[in-house]
């Protein structure tokens, strides 16, 4: 069936070949002009229902289907997150600044999507994923990075919210 497809690509380069490279100060600074300046694009979605608990409100998103997203994925100890987590950001800022096969810079978008897949009691499962684009919908440039993937996201139904910064298990947890 057409939705059992394989929704992932990978670098075929062997993972100890490829190097990180820091970003260099330009593609920060018009990262931060970006975040001054200009508004992000964000996938096309609908808001099915807006709900308020305890004076916070959220809501019932439904993502459109079919939509290419550049993730990274890591396993690691929930003690080390803080640490994963900058490093998942920062493959896929390099990603976008630039690191992918046809040195496209790509704009920042939102939300940058977060999927935690609890393991063991201290280890969990990360997925850090960024949304591509409109002009690099059909086509995205394939990272340098072999830790990281496109994949193409079914449609998708989220309950959240917007908040500032990123999450961490103590901001999860106090969300509960």
């Amino acid at each position: 069936a057409e939705s059992e497809q394989k929704t992932e690509e990978t670098v075929e380069t062997k993972e100890e070949e490829y190097k990180e490279g820091k970003a260099s100060m330009g593609d920060f600074i018009g990262g931060l002009k970006q975040e001054i300046f200009v508004s992000y694009e964000a996938p096309l979605y609908t808001v099915v229902n807006t709900f308020e608990v305890d004076g916070k409100k959220f809501e019932e998103r439904k993502y459109e289907a079919n939509r290419k997203w550049v993730s990274a994925k890591m396993t690691h100890k929930i003690n080390e997150e803080k640490k994963m987590t900058n490093d998942m950001f920062m493959s896929l800022f390099n990603y976008i600044a630039g690191k992918n096969e046809t040195s496209d810079k790509i704009p920042m978008t939102v939300p940058v999507s977060m999927l935690n897949k609890k393991i063991e009691d201290e280890t969990k499962e990360m997925e850090m994923s960024f949304y591509l684009d409109a002009k690099q919908q059909e086509y995205p440039p394939k990272p340098n990075n072999p830790a990281l993937y496109i994949t193409t996201r079914p449609e998708l139904t989220v309950y959240t919210r917007t908040v500032g910064g990123f999450m961490n298990e103590a901001k999860w947890k106090k969300e509960r």
